[in-house]
């Protein structure tokens, strides 16, 4: 039995035909370590919870619970199904832990085996009481005997799916005085609430009925009490002192009995919900609630009940990342996503993609997935130490302890590669990650050289540089402090992306002039390069900024023989924080500018002396006219 402060389940918004049966995504073939028992190490990730949602608090979880099910016993993709899965651990607490992204949970499950490959499904339950949550989540794994270190597995968890308005229901009795029929109980509304008729019409125990069209697998269920009702007179004082649960096969309470258990609900409890885990195959439910605290009537809001294996639509297009040992910063198709393992990606779209994980002190690892519609997709890796031969940094400029009065800076120096006895040869590697102040990326390197421009902040900077071996192995150059002394612009652009495409930054001010590689100087700003050979960054600066909306976007010219490029832009206003738009992925070129798909609208936004306005000015007709026909007829390089 488990227990709840407060517990609110999600319901499905589409229709609902038959029973509800689906594929796992992001599903794991493990080796077990030999024996008779497979331990394998588990790690959650829950959907990040803000509070600008109206949430009380991000992520209040209090409550984890896993168990596994014998996938042998039941087949959730043929829909062979046995009404009493082996259930091998029914609800084992796990440890919840914090980290810089929301809650997490983790810990080790102890998996008999009996057969030399068995397939098993890890479901997963937790409250956010806070909230008002309840969330689920699943994995189906595949273990193997034989030696291996803890396998991870990793679970993405979202809001929980209650089936029970799908359903019909019926009680033994109905308290007359009001809107009390049955069908209030599994209407998902906390407002209202089924009462039977008191202990006079229902002297063994008040019965309570519901039925579904086809047998489902419920995982857990559970009553939620009367505390949230509309009218406050009905709030307390009408529960009972035990709950009895029954799972039949068949409609109405009839067929093979599943599942009997009794628990108490010691009246109007201080706890709304006390809730079971079946994991049987059932169509229908009957609870007989016995110990009326009042003599007249007594019931509750809702029956609730969870089919883990329906999943819920927050739980489609994102990726779980996570890295043995965790905190590795993790970049999506080169732009960094500001997240460190483990997490999750959000509206990732359909595609190919490669994450990147970095973690001082390992190895740098890429990773390439593809997610299709729908999916929910896991990357998790063990990253490793740096061996032989390893890369050898030398930054020539800036040097340490340098200041500049200018923004724009140029940054060079050499690669080369040093072996196990100290020999060092040549790099061979095309390029490498430039960090500035912490935000990363990718510069280009020839013969072991490289030579990059960047835009620094007043004030005290930070860089340093990484790169890779052909062997994967990760070399970090030292971090050199430099300053600039100068009063910081009121606008900076800043476009970078991870291939050798030439991609190009327009930017559009008030009275519509348009700066970009033909046009670099406009009266209030300029763009610094126009960079033909990849990577970025190309910067866009104005000193003062004039009142009124500026435009940014980008332009594809040409993918040369990359199939794509991920374009990334940073936005700084005043010095501030710098906002991060991206990645966006081009598939398509236009030197012409003509094809809609060659461009990537990032951002409008408004300025009045200096100040970032919240409401954007819309542009007149003319300029809006004049930025369609810039777009459109583009310069040759």
């Amino acid at each position: 039995m488990k227990t709840f402060s407060k517990l609110l389940i999600a319901i499905l918004v589409a229709g609902f035909s038959g029973i509800i049966l689906t594929s796992c995504d992001n599903g794991s073939r493990l080796v077990a370590p030999s024996g008779s028992n497979s331990q394998v190490s588990l790690q959650l990730v829950f959907p990040e919870q803000p509070e600008s949602a109206g949430l009380k608090k991000a992520n209040a979880i209090n409550e984890v619970t896993v168990s596994v099910v014998d996938l042998e016993t039941i087949d959730l993709l043929a829909g062979e199904l046995s009404n009493k899965p082996a259930v091998l651990i029914n609800e084992q607490a796990l440890t919840i832990t914090q980290s810089p992204q929301g809650r997490f949970a983790e810990g080790i499950l102890d998996i008999p085996l009996t057969d030399e490959t068995q397939r098993f499904q890890i479901i997963v339950f937790a409250s956010d009481i806070e909230n008002q949550l309840f969330l689920s989540g699943r994995s189906e794994i595949e273990l193997e005997q034989g030696q291996s270190d803890e396998p991870t597995v990793t679970v993405l968890m979202g809001q929980a799916v209650s089936i029970t308005s799908f359903g019909t229901s019926s009680a033994s009795s109905t308290f007359t005085s009001g809107d009390f029929g049955a069908g209030n109980g599994n209407d998902l509304d906390f407002g209202t609430s089924w009462f039977s008729a008191g202990p006079a019409a229902d002297p063994e125990g008040s019965v309570y009925t519901w039925t579904i069209s086809e047998p489902q697998f419920i995982g857990t269920m559970g009553v939620f009490n009367n505390s949230e009702h509309d009218n406050s007179q009905y709030r307390s004082g009408f529960g009972f002192e035990k709950v009895n649960y029954k799972i039949y096969s068949g409609p109405g309470a009839t067929g093979d009995l599943l599942f009997d258990e009794t628990i108490d609900y010691p009246n109007t409890a201080a706890v709304p919900v006390l809730r079971v885990s079946p994991f049987v195959i059932g169509q229908s439910v009957e609870l007989t609630l016995t110990g009326h605290e009042s003599e007249i009537c007594g019931g509750f809001s809702e029956l609730l009940i969870v089919n883990p294996l329906i999943r819920g639509p927050e739980l489609q297009n994102i990726v779980s990342v996570n890295s043995i040992p965790p905190g590795a910063t993790i970049y999506l198709d080169g732009g960094n996503m500001d997240l460190t393992t483990p997490a999750i990606l959000t509206d990732v779209q359909p595609g190919s993609h490669t994450v990147r994980l970095y973690l001082p002190g390992f190895n740098e690892h890429s990773e390439n997935f593809v997610l299709t519609d729908g999916g929910t997709p896991s990357v998790s890796v063990n990253l490793s130490q740096p061996g032989s031969p390893m890369p050898v940094i030398t930054i020539s400029q800036p040097t340490d302890g340098a200041t500049f009065n200018d923004n724009v800076i140029t940054i060079s120096g050499s690669i080369q590669l040093r072996a196990a006895n100290g020999t060092l040869s040549p790099f061979t590697g095309n390029n490498a990650i430039f960090t500035l102040n912490g935000v990363d990326q990718d510069i280009a390197v020839s013969n072991g050289s490289f030579t990059e421009s960047a835009s620094i902040a007043s004030g005290q900077n930070t860089i340093s540089l990484r790169a890779n071996s052909p062997n994967g192995d990760t070399g970090v150059s030292d971090v050199a402090t430099i300053t600039g002394e100068f009063v910081a612009p009121d606008i900076e652009v800043t476009l970078t992306w991870n291939t050798a495409a030439d991609l190009d930054l327009h930017v559009w001010n008030p009275n519509g002039e348009h700066a970009y590689y033909s046009n670099t100087s406009i009266a209030d700003g300029s763009l610094d390069i126009d960079d033909t050979n990849g990577f970025g960054p190309e910067t866009f600066t104005v000193p003062t900024a004039l009142a009124g909306s500026y435009i940014v976007k980008v332009n594809s010219f040409s993918l040369g023989s990359d199939g794509s490029s991920d374009a990334t832009i940073q936005l700084q206003l005043n010095g501030g924080q710098k906002q991060t738009f991206g990645p966006h992925r081009f598939t398509v070129d236009d030197s012409n500018g003509t094809n809609p798909e060659a461009w990537w609208d990032v951002t409008t936004f408004a300025m009045s002396g200096g100040l970032q306005q919240v409401k954007v000015t819309p542009v007149s007709s003319e300029i809006a006219q004049k930025i369609i026909r810039d777009m459109q007829n583009l310069k040759t390089k």
